[in-house]
């Protein structure tokens, strides 16, 4: 059974394919979803506490959020410190999140990275640690299955070949996509964060290449 629906849509006289993964859930929206799906199939009584890290208005800080809430698990979120304007008034993503009952720790710019060291090593029973942006490799099953899905949806149209394009912020979905797409199905994504040499750092943690 296929998650999200594809749209047809013309546009300057080619046609595109879209996939609404948009759709799927009101909070857990677009690949972020999939990254988590994993998780949204863990038993409740799996973890107590999940810790994650990145920026002040990310879209994964606020999925994650809605679903430890939904498991009933203390997130704990870290970010570096915030500008005043979300200081006087949270707003956004991070407002969103705050109500889901987030736990905000801002750490200082140059102690950041240390800070997300020490998490990495933390051993806690019944906590889970989730890498920036959900780039995990939790995030692994649920793009295997969105693979799934459209190579079975390229069957049934029968297209000798496809080319699917995304964006990219930490490259998580774009490199397991290009793992599990047949043969035929060419991946591009488009770097939104940082530069390639960003995205390479961020595939090498996760897998081999090539890339």
């Amino acid at each position: 059974m296929s998650l999200s629906r594809i749209d047809t849509v013309q546009f300057r006289g080619r046609t595109f394919y879209v996939k609404r993964d948009d759709l799927i859930d009101t909070c857990l929206s677009g690949n972020k979803y999939r990254k988590l799906f994993t998780l949204v199939q863990t038993p409740k009584e799996t973890y107590t506490k999940v810790i994650s890290y990145g920026g002040g208005q990310s879209n994964a800080m606020l999925a994650i959020a809605c679903l430890c809430r939904s498991k009933g698990w203390v997130f704990h979120y870290y970010t570096k410190n915030l500008p005043k304007t979300l200081k006087s008034g949270a707003e956004g993503n991070l407002e969103l999140a705050i109500k889901e009952g987030m736990v905000v720790h801002e750490v200082p710019h140059e102690s950041f990275q240390e800070k997300i060291k020490q998490l990495k090593t933390l051993k806690e029973k019944g906590t889970l640690i989730i890498s920036q942006g959900g780039a995990d490799a939790i995030a692994k099953e649920g793009v295997r299955q969105l693979a799934e899905e459209i190579n079975t949806w390229k069957k049934e149209k029968q297209l000798d070949s496809l080319c699917v394009v995304l964006p990219s912020g930490t490259g998580t979905t774009a490199l397991y996509l290009n793992e599990e797409l047949d043969d035929e199905t060419t991946v591009y994504t488009s770097v939104l964060v940082g530069d390639e040499s960003y995205q390479l750092e961020q595939w090498k943690r996760l897998a081999e290449g090539p890339y």
